[in-house]
C-alpha cells in the first residue's frame, strides 16, 4: 500500500509552501520513482536475456532511452520544484528542533 498525495502532505507543516506546490513536488516525485522502477525491470530483463539475442538488444535500446528520459526529468524534476527541495533538505532537523524539549538548568 502506497502512500498517497494528500497523506504526505498532511503530515508536513511547512508554512513556506503552498499545498498545490508540494502536491506538484509528489506527482512528480511518483513519476520518478516510476521511471527509475522501470530501469530497475529493463535491468533484471537484461541480466537474463541471451548476450547479442534481438530481445536483449530492444532492452538495451529501451534502457537508452529510458536513461535519457530519467535524465531529462531529473533536470527538470530541479528546476522547478528548486524550493521545495531546500526546504525537504531541512524539514527533519527543523522538526526535531521544534519536538525536542528544552533542557532546564
Amino acid at each position: 500500500m502506497s502512500i498517497t498525495v494528500d497523506e504526505r502532505i498532511e503530515v508536513l507543516q511547512i508554512e513556506d509552501l503552498k499545498v498545490n506546490t508540494l502536491a506538484s513536488y509528489f506527482i512528480d516525485l511518483d513519476g520518478v520513482q516510476e521511471l527509475c522502477e522501470d530501469l530497475a525491470e529493463l535491468y533484471k530483463k537484461e541480466q537474463t536475456a541471451t548476450l547479442g539475442d534481438e530481445k536483449y538488444l530492444r532492452i538495451l535500446e529501451k534502457e537508452a532511452y529510458l536513461i535519457e528520459d530519467i535524465a531529462l526529468t531529473a533536470i527538470n524534476f530541479l528546476n522547478t520544484h528548486k524550493k521545495v527541495l531546500e526546504v525537504m533538505k531541512r524539514c527533519s532537523s527543523k522538526r526535531s528542533k521544534q519536538t525536542k524539549p528544552e533542557k532546564n538548568n
